[in-house]
């Protein structure tokens, strides 16, 4: 069962956070979590993680149906490392990248979300 999550700061908000990046064998570590406002009265067994501060890109996928919003999500994280670094200037800064998932993706008729990746 899944426990609410008490002070959420955007409540109809959740975040996919990977992290734990292996680029021996591509694995990663993913999280679905929620940004809060204070810590108190977080129930028992609730992670809770401090994330710095960080300058992050923000990549928004294509407005698309629910059957092909998957294909969307992935056709973005490809842009970014295929197209969007190699001539941006930009490096990937290590730590968190982020899925921004919000009202604009329950829509099934026209699904969105924003990735953040950490750059420098």
């Amino acid at each position: 069962m899944r426990k609410a999550i008490p002070n959420k700061k955007h409540p109809s908000v959740e975040l996919g956070i990977c992290t734990n990046f292996n680029p021996d064998n591509g694995t990663f570590s993913y999280f679905i979590c929620s940004e809060v406002t204070t810590a108190e009265n977080a129930p028992s067994g609730l992670v809770l993680k401090h994330i710095p501060e960080t300058k992050f890109a923000v990549f928004t996928t294509p407005s698309v149906p629910d059957d092909e919003f998957s294909n969307s999500i992935q056709a973005t994280w490809r842009f970014v490392f295929k197209e969007w670094f190699p001539s941006s200037g930009y490096e990937h800064a290590g730590g968190l990248e982020i899925e921004w998932y919000d009202e604009r993706s329950a829509n099934p008729d026209s699904m969105q979300m924003d990735i953040l990746i950490p750059i420098k």
